[in-house]
């Protein structure tokens, strides 16, 4: 998860040594002022060779701190939560703890 401009960006990378398949990514995004923002997304890649990166891209406007959740299940590996704390400022997010 990246700090930008118009919102959230995530990138999505296959560190494994074989293609993964029927990747299934779900984004949670919580927080803003006054806990406005409760938001979920989900999505499916049918593929992603070895070193590959897919990007998401989701925009919003709002203030205050965030959190955000990804959390992938491919179909042949295991699953991968990652989970992020942020500050949202009109269409700037600036990531403050990655984990």
């Amino acid at each position: 998860v990246t700090s930008g401009v118009f919102g959230v960006t995530i990138g999505l990378r296959n560190m494994g040594n074989t293609a993964t398949t029927n990747i299934k990514c779900t984004i949670t995004l919580n927080g803003g002022m006054f806990e406005s923002i409760n938001e979920s997304y989900q999505d499916t890649i049918a593929s992603l060779e070895p070193g590959a990166v897919v990007y998401e891209r989701i925009p919003r406007l709002g203030f205050g701190p965030l959190s955000i959740t990804v959390s992938v299940v491919p179909e042949n590996a295991g699953k991968t939560t990652k989970h992020t704390e942020g500050f949202l400022c009109g269409l700037l997010f600036i990531v403050v703890r990655n984990q």
